[in-house]
């Protein structure tokens, strides 16, 4: 059982361990495989030495030869697919366009981080068209409803 005070107080009536910095207390050993204090152990064989850095690579960069992943954007294939849709369908035209603009947007934004411009431009092409196409009609119809 531990007793208070310490038994062996300091002048000053701080306790101060009977071993003193970094040396283990009497009777103490270190566990196997574990090096005794103040033991340096050289470096490790079948490693390079620190601060090596192996050819083809820059330290703190991707590897020379290895590009980055570019991730495809979202907004680009929903413009893609809305185009589609609008092609088919005549719906889905407008959505096509607000995210191909928005694709497009990101994509510029993203500094090479985002690929997918040809997908959004496809989308946008495609839903301008069915838009364009619809106010062609409706002028058509338009002109064909005074005519009669």
């Amino acid at each position: 059982m531990a007793t208070f005070p310490p038994e062996n107080p300091s002048p000053s009536g701080a306790y101060q361990p009977d071993h003193a910095g970094s040396q283990q207390p009497p009777g103490y050993t270190a566990p196997p495989g574990y090096a005794p204090p103040g033991f340096t152990s050289p470096q490790p064989t079948g490693y390079p030495p620190t601060g090596y850095v192996p050819t083809g690579y820059v330290a703190g960069y991707a590897p020379v030869g290895i590009a980055p992943v570019q991730a495809n954007s979202g907004w680009a294939t929903a413009s893609f697919v809305f185009g589609i849709l609008g092609l088919c369908t005549g719906f889905g035209a407008i959505p096509a366009i607000i995210c191909g603009h928005i694709a497009l947007r990101m994509i510029n934004n993203a500094a090479g981080h985002l690929k997918g411009k040809g997908l959004a431009m496809a989308g946008l092409v495609m839903g301008y068209l069915v838009v364009a196409a619809a106010v062609v009609g409706m002028i058509a119809a338009g002109i064909s409803s005074l005519n009669r």
